[in-house]
């Protein structure tokens, strides 16, 4: 897994939007929503500022982020869960 799709997970495995994510990093650090989509996206590569805000905001380790063998099942059954509760059960399709 790329940091870039780790990034993606942990925002969705909370439920949360980019806006919310921004919110969550303003008191540590500015960015934009742009640039938490360029990041997910893979398009761009965090700043040391900006990857040690993930690690504290998301609650992970340095090596949680960056490394795949750390992409445990809990994560994709978290996940799975959270879409299940609002693709089926709420029916709201939009994220």
């Amino acid at each position: 897994m790329l940091l870039a799709n780790k990034l993606s997970l942990e925002r969705t495995i909370r439920g949360w939007t980019q806006k919310r994510v921004v919110s969550e990093l303003r008191p540590c650090i500015l960015i934009s929503e742009k640039r938490i989509g360029q990041l997910e996206q893979g398009r761009a590569v965090p700043s040391l500022q900006e990857f040690s805000a993930f690690v504290k905001l998301y609650d992970l380790t340095s090596d949680e982020l960056l490394n795949p063998i750390f992409a445990d099942q809990a994560n994709i059954e978290t996940l799975n869960k959270y879409l299940s509760h609002h693709l089926i059960v709420q029916g709201n399709w939009s994220f």
